[in-house]
Formats: C-alpha cells, structure tokens, sequence
C-alpha cells in the first residue's frame, strides 16, 4: 500500500491530533455525513487508492459510531490503521453510542451482514449502556463458530463493564435462530447471573435484518 504522510496539525475543539489536516472541522460537526474520498485523504494524509476497501466494506460506518475497527484492519497498513482508530475516537467523543435497543444494536453491527464466515461478537456497555467496545470473540466457517463463555465474559471484566450484548451473523442471510444458537444463548445468560455481568440481548444478524432474544422472550 502507499501512503501519503503529512506532518500539519488542525487544532479542533482543543484538540490537536498529530497529522489531521485539510477539512477536519467539517468531519467533526457532521460525522454522519461520509466525506469524500478527496476530503478523507486530505484529513488523514491517506492516498485516495489506499482508502478505496477500507470504505467499500464498510468502515466509515465503523469509524463514525465508535464501533470496533477490527473487522477492516486488513484494508490499511498499520500507520493508517492507527490513523483511522485516533479520527474515530476524536468524532464520537467520550462519549459511546447508547444501545438500549435491538434495532440500535443493529446499526452498529451493519458490518456483520455480507461477512462470509460466522463472526461472533461482544459489545460492552457501561452503566447506562453505552458502547464502551465492541470485541470481536470468534470467527468461524460458513456455517458455525465455536464460542467459549470465558472468552466472552474475560473482555468484559477487563474493561469493568457493567453488561453486554452479543451477537453474530448468519452468513446464510437468514437470521432466525438454530438450536445451537439458543442453547448457547440460555448458557450465556446463565454465566452473566453467576458473575454479575448480565446478557441484555442476543443478536442474529441476517441480510436483511436481525432476530433479537430479548425481543421474542427468549433470554431467560
């Protein structure tokens, strides 16, 4: 990949993030507007051609809401990579997105939906459930992923959430739940009463939208 470097510094809001340039204001009142692919390169000192994946798949939607970057890390090479995660941490703030709802947990998971392996995912929330971070827990086959409740739950007391939501998509499109998927879910729950870290939903995430648990009465 090639890269374009810049060393200028644009103070915004009393910040001043080393090597943001050009129109970086701009991305800050209006986030949810996705900048061109001039303006983005401009601000980030990344050559056009190297941001074209990164914001094909999907990743602008990512860098605006906070979510994990993980999934898009392969699309830049480690610099730009670490330039993208500082951009997003500057839009949204200290403050994460609030999911108190499937349909917003959703939105944050739009990434997950033409993902060809089975992706199951964390998201941990703070006392009010904000988005403290999105952790991506096991990636499978085309079919199935297999997911320990430890390697759900360690995230979690690492970073002193006070509950989480889980979820994975179904590369078939379809989202309505397997067997396996609702026996996991009943265990997960399970774990979250022992440790004090409750499961607020399980998401399936499909082509064209999503099964919650919490929705159709099924967390308990």
């Amino acid at each position: 990949m090639n890269s374009t470097e810049t060393n200028s510094t644009e103070t915004v809001q009393g910040v001043a993030p080393h090597g943001f340039s050009g129109p970086l204001p701009r991305l800050i009142r209006a986030p949810q507007a996705a900048p061109s692919r001039n303006a983005l390169s401009s601000c980030l000192g990344i050559a056009e051609a190297d941001l074209n994946e990164f914001l094909d798949s999907g990743g602008w939607s990512a860098v605006t809401r906070g979510t994990s970057l993980e999934p898009f890390r392969s699309t830049l090479s480690p610099g730009q990579f670490l330039r993208m995660q500082g951009l997003s941490e500057l839009l949204r703030g200290s403050d994460g997105e609030t999911l108190d709802r499937p349909q917003k947990v959703y939105e944050e998971l739009l990434w997950l939906r033409r993902r060809k392996r089975e992706h199951f995912v964390a998201l941990l929330l703070d006392s009010r459930k904000g988005l403290l971070k999105t952790e991506v827990i096991s990636v499978g086959s085309l079919s199935t992923t297999v997911v320990h409740p430890r390697e759900v739950f360690v995230p979690a007391i690492v970073t002193r959430s006070a509950s989480l939501v889980v979820a994975h998509n179904h590369p078939s499109g379809n989202p309505e739940p397997s067997d396996d998927d609702i026996r996991l879910t009943r265990r997960l729950v399970q774990c979250g009463e022992i440790l004090g870290l409750p499961i607020v939903d399980h998401l399936i995430i499909g082509h064209r939208g999503f099964f919650s648990f919490r929705e159709e009465g099924l967390m308990a």
